[in-house]
């Protein structure tokens, strides 16, 4: 590439809001990553156990508490309309955290028993307090990437990583066990939503809106809680499989051990891979209404990523378990072998990733979710595989191929809605 088409290149809209983004969540996995060898020496493998439950649980009950309706605010056709469905999707999210709240209070321990999670009893209180200001943080991102608002959505996502890393520290030495891990967790959720004030005029405006036109717009988006939310649902409660159907058979501490190899680096690639969505998706669909090619900008993305990340990934696939032990301590070196049989799964996500936007973009959602459904049962078959021979590190291998083959089948199917697309257009 010319030092001209480079020079081009940076200037670009696209590429200095996806710098933007990017950058941001970087910096912020950079400070997680720094402190998660401390906290491996702080917190124990159960207490990892316990906690990636709490993190799975919630993650399913963020969904249904926004709807997915933050998906729909860069389809709204102006700020008015962008305003109401902030207004309604806030409306929605107080109601179901509170319904969370009142099951939780009175039937609680029926409710953790019949889950298999009687661990997360003693902080059920934790868990409509974190939905809620969760699910209020991805609705002020998503509301700023519609106004594109990137530094912003930079500035709180790096909030977020720093205040729940030095908090996760502070609350070891004032709480016992995995309640420091949780409350830092609450803690730096609720001050990642400090950076938002900028765009307090834009909040203001939505919380004014009519009752009657936030439920029009609501309505006019019904889709997204239809199609869209069941779809995440399946996805999110799929992806927490291993922790919901093998910590109750293997025990926390295995669990403990395979949440570290999944957060400490799936985590960050979720996450950049997310702002890129982001800003893809925002991107994509001003192209689409005015008739533009897309899939230029995608395949220039896969191309140097292909090229970029590629020796990574074989250098960390040699050198996983040398490196979990070196940087978490001996007895986290399980933990690189578990991060070894995700890792292709890992690669095929961060290619895949920003492009997830491709079937609410081009109105697939039903097949998007039929796709979800066989996937989710494939998945709990690969599990249950490594149950039935009490072989914990099967289950985990089986896991990791059927996430790599359907984010693969994925891929081509987006390909092929892009190429459908353009050929309309030419």
């Amino acid at each position: 590439m010319s030092a001209n088409k480079i020079k081009k290149m940076f200037k670009s809209e696209f590429i200095r809001n996806s710098a933007v983004l990017t950058s941001g969540n970087i910096a912020g996995q950079a400070v997680a990553l720094l402190i998660y060898p401390l906290l491996s020496r702080l917190y124990s493998k159960e207490d990892f156990g316990i906690f990636a439950l709490f993190m799975s649980l919630t993650g399913i009950l963020n969904i249904l508490a926004t709807g997915k309706y933050e998906e729909a605010f860069l389809l709204t056709s102006d700020r008015k309309e962008s305003s109401s469905l902030l207004n309604f999707s806030f409306r929605i999210l107080s109601f179901v955290c509170l319904g969370i709240f009142i099951i939780l209070l009175f039937w609680g321990e029926t409710c953790f028993t019949l889950l298999r999670m009687q661990t997360l009893m003693p902080y059920w209180y934790c868990i409509p307090v974190f939905v809620f200001l969760s699910g209020f943080f991805i609705l002020l991102t998503y509301a700023a990437n519609r106004e594109k608002y990137y530094k912003v959505i930079a500035s709180s996502n790096l909030f977020l990583n720093i205040i729940t890393s030095a908090l996760k520290i502070g609350c070891k030495y004032l709480a016992t066990g995995v309640t420091g891990l949780i409350s830092g967790q609450i803690a730096g959720q609720f001050f990642a939503c400090f950076p938002f004030y900028k765009i307090k005029s834009n909040i203001k405006e939505a919380l004014r809106s009519d009752w009657k036109n936030a439920k029009t717009t609501g309505i006019r988006y019904q889709t997204f809680p239809k199609f869209t939310m069941p779809r995440h649902l399946i996805n999110s409660f799929s992806f927490n499989l291993p922790f919901f159907l093998l910590t109750g058979i293997f025990g926390e501490a295995k669990s403990g051990l395979f949440f570290l190899a999944l957060t400490v680096f799936f985590r960050p690639i979720n996450l950049i891979s997310n702002s890129l969505y982001q800003v893809f998706y925002e991107n994509c669909a001003r192209l689409k209404e005015d008739g533009g090619k897309i899939s230029t900008k995608i395949n220039t993305y896969q191309k140097y990523c292909l090229l970029s990340i590629t020796p990574l990934f074989i250098i960390t696939y040699i050198f996983s378990t040398i490196l979990f032990k070196c940087v978490f301590g001996q007895e986290w070196e399980e933990s690189g072998i578990y991060f070894r049989y995700i890792l292709p799964w890992m690669f095929m996500v961060l290619l895949t990733a920003p492009m997830n936007f491709l079937p609410l973009l081009f109105n697939k959602q039903s097949k998007h979710m039929a796709l979800e459904v066989v996937c989710f049962f494939v998945r709990y078959a690969s599990l249950y595989i490594g149950i039935y021979y009490k072989n914990f590190d099967l289950s985990i291998i089986l896991f990791g191929a059927t996430g790599f083959l359907f984010t693969l089948i994925s891929q081509i199917w987006y390909h092929s809605l892009i190429i459908n697309y353009e050929k309309k257009i030419l």
